[in-house]
């Protein structure tokens, strides 16, 4: 078939074949063209004919010319083509040749290569355009209709689903789609936010609408506003929820308008009022811009600019609004200057936004700014020129001249501010913004020293104007310091800037003040401390990169190495936490960063020296990671050696893990020998087979997968000898059989991976030996545990795991299914075991681990087969006596066939998986509760009437058999739950009927039931029909709910207690609540909470909180309910989680919890939940002359320390003080809690402090905690005396200078092998302290303070003289909490003592302190 098909190509493709037909037909050529459609069409009906992906692609490509020869033939007026036409008619594209086709297409795009599926679209519209010139009209759209009612059947999430209606959308009117399907439009917004789904949704409904217009409305401008009205209301509801705005906007509106007049936009805007829904507005705003409605906010166009910095100060629409602020699409255009000032008050928030999305898009928005402001710069500059040159208009080339000097005066402005950004300990996703900004503003070229090879390519234009980067003291300090710094993207980018300065022509200037001694005592001592080995080699190769003499330098390190190593091989023990895992990591660095071409260095000599090392510490730590500890923990030579387990196996795994870093770079980088390739590639080979350590082996993998690549390259023949080595191990005995077989797969992934031949020889010569030996036959006395099997089905298993290889293990599958379905039965675990992680592999090869849905033709013609072996399955299943425990085994391979029938859909109308259905119903019934939940799943997924299908289980159901009820409940759950909410495409009427059967069946499934199992799954679906449409049959709801009640009011009255009982019941009542008539709530809510029934009781108090029914019901109702939740909470025996139920339902309500319940709860034997929501409470229970306690009570849990959950507790607390008493303990304690380590915290409190205590009516919006923060001043003299807030902050800051140690030195615990992370990595001490020193401003000094900053400053000045203390880079301030106390220093002596702030800087001036001191930059809003 497939030579056929490519001679058909050859054919096709002939360039006279249309210009040679005669008149008459007379050469045949018409005649062999329907041959050919024959010959074609043959794959695409017979579906036994099976072709791989690439025949299917030649056949899709010839098809598609086929219909375009076919075409021309009879669009070509020299030619009698009418009998061609007739016959392509009549005949070639019948109504059911054209209905196989479009089946076709929609079964293999919906999970197609990019290739095939351009092929596949190519293709339909081909065959679309031949079908309109031989169809007449009438029958042509008869066609398109019917065609795309079979389309709508497409599953929405389907990709196809869209690019199907896109193409019908050019020739069929669409009013009628959406009159067909009312919620088209609705549903597909739904799904826009799905990234693999939001481009194709975006051209089909663009293409619908523009449709629409055109051919409903009669594209009459006059029709814009019904045409609007068709789309807006979902699109705007849309649009204001975030998750939505981009895609919606993107890849909808912004194209729509730019393919529809400009009235239309205009229209759209006006058609609502957006003024109170900044979402709305906002996506709109920057939709306009994209069709070129510049600056909105200039002249308050479309909106003021206090509104818009409104919107700046809010997390949700902060980034959208700076993007509104800044965009010109003419990037020449001038910034206006108050842009400017809103930004520099603002810019704090983007900063502080620990959102890696949120902070990349706008270093990317900020990066447009920057190129802005370069451009216009350029251009305002070059106008200027012009003028002077012209010697004309001076205003304007005084107004050019200011307008350059603010563009300046802004940059300035921001670079300061990013130094502040920088200093160490600043929080992570501070610097690494402000590190990510800093290198913009480098490769924009605003500092001219920067050679032209680090600067942007695209557009280039130079600043008129400079900002000097490159010889900035500051910034070339924090950097360096940077390099110390814990996180490794800090470190990195730090360094690349770095070495970029060190470049530019006057380097040196700053480079020769880095004192090389201290440097290299800093590296030391970081590489003795195991967890800043990499700060170490950072360090190291930063000093090689700036060093004059490399080769000597890097000659010193590998004889460093060689002696530490020789150190240890003398005495490991006492040696253990050496260093060679530092020589290593630097060693690999600065290899990575030299040039492999450089003629400073003999090159060969320095790899094999590196080598040779390699070798000696493999060895040293070869006993330590390969050792077996089934036996013991350590090897026999450790085990009293006084050195603990943790700390030899550390030391040696990241001695494995830097080496292997090593070889990587050498592999990567530099011209090894065949015999040095060889040789590498066998240390890998025996460090994966022999490697016992976890985390070594994942370190070894990559050097081993970059070492085949090479060889594939270089030295193909080793590859096939390593390969024949690892499957001739795969018939050995191994250890650690179920786990990674040895290492085996590893090294055969690798090696295939890097196999470069398209047809894959190595990898079809494994397959077959793997399938071979999977297959072998098990001798009975065989060693259960250790068998070539098992190794092959986990190289299997491999294989398909591995993404370098998906494709081509596709032709793979069927067997291996296969495979696996064979030994999911077996009667040794370990086969099981490793058959089902084959299965699961390969089913996430096929389907995704997103669970993507093939059609059932598509499977079964890719995977030959396949059906006849699930089928086969699931009938033996059905035949077995499951009482056996062999038959047992066998029986559950179903569960495989079951889990792929889920993901697979059937085509509509068709019967192929009627026979297997048949099969799966049967286990509906089946002792198994897991194996009738999958099989109801599948029968609700796959029928093709769900609706009738579940009609006619409940019709037929009978009490008798409590399993086929059961299994039969399920799938009716299933069918009502697969409905969706944007259902058109199922017939209501068959679900009303349903609804209907299934409430009248009530008494059925309930009283007449005694299985609870059965009446809870019942419950449940009537619980899920409710939920969807509370209103549903409202008729027979009454009857239904009567018989609930009394269903549940009599087993409640029974004492007996079991878990089903319970669950069942809680259902129950659940619904009766939610659902059923209010006048029995309370009736049933005393009941449930005077029951033994903890699941009852936990439900009604749920309600009772959730509806506020203490709020409703009358006194003496609300006294008695009050009463037992007070009985329960003091009951021992309660429930932790219905205390804690009890207690929120009590919340707020007078005789409630008192103060002296409130602190006995907190003080006895509670749980952590009850007491944190007795917490909340105390703080409405306590009044100002019990504070002491309260506080103690407070402070015990309000520290970063605590869980997230506690930390939210003791916020409420505050809150619920805060409305009745405020106090400056607590007023500061909330302003704490704005830097929170977790977001939603910061954002309750913020809202609480904006609405509650500041009431402000102009943020209606929620203001950023960034924003709120700046508002201490505000809160604080509303509530307090000058005499508190003096005392109160006064203390605070002396608390933090005291808080540690100001001249704390590098932490030399060589054997603390991990840092602990701070409580809190969110707040930035040194803007809340300098906070505080800000508000103590407005007042007079106190004393206290003022004699404490005085003494400070004596202590700190004689501690620096005593000991010499000289600052620079990685000096003293180069830590964070020294260098946190100077800078707030400064700005305490400046409020203490003004006059000493002269002596203080000279102070600082004398010991070279940082320069950042004097240039900290504090914004208060």
């Amino acid at each position: 078939m497939d030579q056929l098909i490519k001679e058909a190509k050859a054919y096709l493709l002939q360039r006279d074949i249309v210009n040679r037909i005669k008149e008459d037909n007379s050469d045949g050529t018409i005649d062999t063209l329907s041959t050919i459609f024959e010959t074609l069409s043959k794959p695409i009906i017979d579906n036994s004919i099976v072709l791989d992906d690439p025949g299917r692609l030649i056949l899709i490509d010839t098809f598609s010319i086929w219909m375009v020869r076919s075409t021309k033939i009879i669009q070509n007026k020299k030619i009698n083509s009418v009998s061609f036409s007739r016959t392509i008619e009549n005949k070639l594209l019948s109504s059911q040749n054209c209905n196989i086709i479009l089946q076709y297409i929609i079964d293999f795009w919906s999970d197609s290569t990019p290739a095939l599926s351009n092929a596949l679209r190519d293709l339909l519209n081909k065959f679309l355009t031949l079908l309109k010139i031989v169809l007449p009209n009438e029958q042509f759209n008869e066609f398109l209709s019917y065609w795309l009612d079979l389309i709508l059947t497409i599953p929405s999430m389907l990709r196809i689903h869209y690019n199907l209606i896109e193409i019908f959308a050019v020739d069929l009117d669409m009013y009628n789609l959406l009159e067909k399907r009312p919620h088209f439009i609705e549903s597909s917004l739904h799904e826009i936010a799905k990234e693999s789904l939001a481009n194709a949704i975006g051209k089909c409904l663009v293409n619908v609408l523009v449709n629409i217009y055109k051919l409903h409305f009669k594209n009459d401008i006059k029709n814009i506003i019904p045409w609007i009205s068709l789309w807006n209301e979902h699109t705007l509801s849309g649009l204001q929820q975030q998750k939505y705005t981009k895609p919606i906007s993107l890849y909808f509106l912004t194209p729509l308008f730019k393919n529809m007049p400009s009235e239309a936009f205009v229209q759209f805007l006006q058609n609502k009022d957006l003024q109170n829904e900044p979402a709305l507005l906002l996506s709109l705003l920057k939709i306009g811009q994209n069709i070129c409605i510049e600056e909105p906010f200039h002249d308050n166009k479309l909106i003021s600019l206090e509104q818009l910095e409104i919107f700046l100060q809010t997390d949700e629409y902060k980034l959208a609004t700076f993007e509104i602020l800044t965009y010109a699409s003419k990037k020449s255009k001038i910034v206006q200057p108050y842009i400017f000032e809103i930004i520099k008050r603002n810019l704090r928030i983007y900063f502080a936004d620990v959102e890696l999305e949120n902070r990349n898009y706008f270093i990317s928005s900020f990066k447009h700014f920057i190129i802005r402001i370069r451009d216009s710069a350029y251009a305002m500059n070059r106008q200027l020129f012009k003028l002077r040159k012209a010697e004309k208009f001076p205003k304007e080339q005084s107004d050019l001249e200011n307008r350059l000097d603010q563009y300046l005066l802004f940059l300035q402005w921001v670079v300061r501010f990013l130094k502040c950004e920088m200093v160490p300990g600043s929080q992570y996703h501070r610097n690494l913004m402000s590190l990510n900004i800093l290198n913009i503003l480098i490769c924009s070229g605003l500092d001219k020293e920067i050679p032209e090879k680090y600067l942007y390519k695209q557009e280039p234009r130079e600043y008129p104007f400079e900002v000097s980067l490159s010889k900035d003291q500051t910034i070339f300090r924090l950097l360096v310091d940077n390099l110390s710094d814990n996180v490794p993207d800090i470190r990195k980018i730090s360094k690349e800037i770095l070495l970029i300065f060190n470049k530019t022509e006057n380097s040196s200037t700053l480079f020769g003040k880095i004192d090389i001694a201290h440097f290299n005592d800093i590296v030391y001592k970081n590489m003795e401390i195991y967890q800043n080995v990499d700060i170490g080699a950072t360090l190291e190769s930063f000093l090689f990169n700036v060093t004059q003499d490399q080769s000597k330098y890097l000659l010193s390190l590998l004889e460093k190495l060689d002696l530490e190593v020789a150190k240890v091989q003398s005495d490991y023990i006492s040696n253990a936490n050496n260093k060679i895992s530092s020589y290593l990591s630097s060693l690999s660095l600065i290899l990575n960063e030299l040039d492999s071409k450089s003629e400073i260095l003999d090159i060969e000599i320095i790899i094999q020296h590196v080598w040779d090392d390699i070798l000696e510490i493999w060895e040293l730590v070869r006993d330590i990671l390969c050792y077996d500890a089934s036996d013991s923990l350590l090897p026999e030579q450790f085990l009293n050696s006084g050195l603990s387990d943790q700390l030899l196996s550390s030391y040696a795994y990241r001695s494995v893990k830097e080496m292997s870093a090593v070889l990587i770079v050498l592999l990567d980088k530099y011209a090894l020998s065949e015999h040095m390739l060889m040789s590498i590639g066998d240390l890998l080979i025996n460090q994966l087979f022999s490697i016992r350590h976890s985390g070594a082996f994942q370190a070894v993998l990559p050097t081993f997968r970059e070492c085949c690549v090479r060889c594939e390259k270089n030295l193909p023949a080793q590859l096939d000898m390593w390969l024949t080595l690892i499957l001739e191990e795969l018939q050995t005995k191994t250890q650690h059989i179920t786990r990674r077989s040895g290492g085996l797969p590893f090294l055969l992934t690798n090696i295939l991976r890097a196999e470069t031949h398209k047809q894959r020889p190595k990898l079809k010569s494994v397959f077959n030996k793997l399938f071979e030996l999977a297959n072998l036959e098990i001798p009975e006395h065989q060693d259960k545990l250790d068998i070539p099997q098992i190794n092959a089905i986990n190289c299997i298993k491999a294989i398909f795991i591995e993404s370098g290889l998906s494709d081509s293990c596709q032709p793979y599958i069927p067997a291996a299914l296969q495979l696996s379905f064979k030994y999911f039965n077996s009667d040794i675990w370990a086969l099981r075991n490793c058959s089902l992680m084959l299965f699961t592999s390969i089913q996430n090869r096929i389907f995704g681990k997103s669970g993507k849905v093939l059609s059932a033709r598509l499977f079964f013609t890719k995977y030959v087969g396949i059906k006849e072996s699930m089928y086969k399955i699931l009938a033996m299943a059905n035949s077995f006596d499951t009482t056996s425990v062999e038959d047992e085994r066998k029986y559950e391979s179903i569960f495989l066939v079951l889990n792929i029938l889920l993901s697979i859909k059937s085509s509509s109308g068709s019967n192929e998986l009627d026979e297997i259905l048949d099969e799966v119903e049967k286990f509906l019934g089946d002792k198994n509760w897991k194996v009738r939940d999958v099989a109801a799943r599948v029968i609700a997924s796959l029928h093709q009437d769900p609706y009738g299908k579940a009609l006619s289980i409940i019709n037929r159901l009978k009490l008798s058999n409590q399993n086929l009820l059961h299994g039969s409940l399920f799938t009716v759950y299933y069918v009502v739950h697969n409905r969706s909410t944007y259902d058109d495409t199922c017939d209501n009427q068959s679900y009303t009927n349903l609804v209907d059967n299934l409430i009248k069946k009530a008494s059925l499934f309930t009283k007449e039931n005694t299985c609870f199992e059965t009446s809870m799954a019942y419950l449940k679906i009537v619980k899920l029909i409710l939920n969807r449409i509370p209103n549903t049959t409202s008729s027979v709801l009454s009857h239904f709910f009567d018989d609930l009640k009394i269903y549940f009011l009599y087993h409640l009255s029974i004492t007996e207690s079991y878990g089903s009982k319970q669950l069942c019941l809680s259902i129950a009542l659940e619904i009766l609540l939610s659902y059923g008539p209010i006048e029995i709530f309370f009736m049933l809510c005393d009941n449930s909470i005077h029951s033994k029934l903890y699941e009852i009781q936990r439900t009604a108090i749920w309600f009772i909180t959730e509806y506020d029914l203490l709020g409703t019901v009358g006194d003496i109702e609300k006294d008695k309910i009050v009463k037992r939740l007070l009985e329960l909470l003091q009951t021992e025996s309660t429930l932790p989680s219905v205390k804690t139920g009890a207690v929120k339902a009590l919340r707020g309500i007078k005789n409630g919890i008192d103060k002296t319940l409130a602190l006995s709860l907190i003080t006895s034997q509670n749980s952590e939940t009850t007491k944190l929501a007795v917490l909340e409470i105390l703080g409405t229970t306590i009044s100002s002359d019990n504070f002491d306690t309260y506080w103690n009570i407070i402070s015990r849990y309000a520290k970063d320390s605590s869980s997230e959950n506690t930390r939210l507790s003791v916020l409420h607390s505050i809150q619920n003080f805060s409305k009745n008493t405020q106090k400056i303990e607590v007023l500061v304690l909330l302003h704490k809690t704005l830097s929170d380590d977790d977001i939603d915290i910061r954002d309750e409190a913020s809202h609480f402090m904006n609405q509650e205590l500041l009431s402000n009516e102009e943020f209606q919006l929620e203001v950023s905690a960034v924003v709120t923060s700046t508002r201490l001043y505000d809160l604080l003299s509303k509530y307090c005396t000058e005499a508190e807030i003096k005392m109160y902050l006064s203390k605070a800051v002396m608390n933090y200078f005291s808080s540690n140690n100001v001249f704390s030195q590098l932490n030399e615990q060589t054997n603390i092998l991990f840092n602990a992370e701070e409580d809190n990595q969110y707040r930035n001490n040194i803007e809340l302290i300098t906070q505080y020193i800000a508000i103590l401003r407005r007042y007079t000094v106190s004393k206290e303070l003022s004699t404490f900053c005085e003494h400070f400053i004596t202590q700190l000045d004689s501690t620096i003289n005593t000991k010499g203390i000289v600052d620079g880079p990685q000096g003293w301030l180069s830590t964070h909490f020294p260098l946190s106390v100077i800078i707030l220093l400064k700005e305490l002596v400046e409020l203490c003592h003004p006059n000493k702030s002269k002596e203080f800087a000279l102070m600082l001036k004398a010991c070279h302190a940082h320069p950042i001191v004097s240039e900290y930059l504090y914004i208060d809003n």
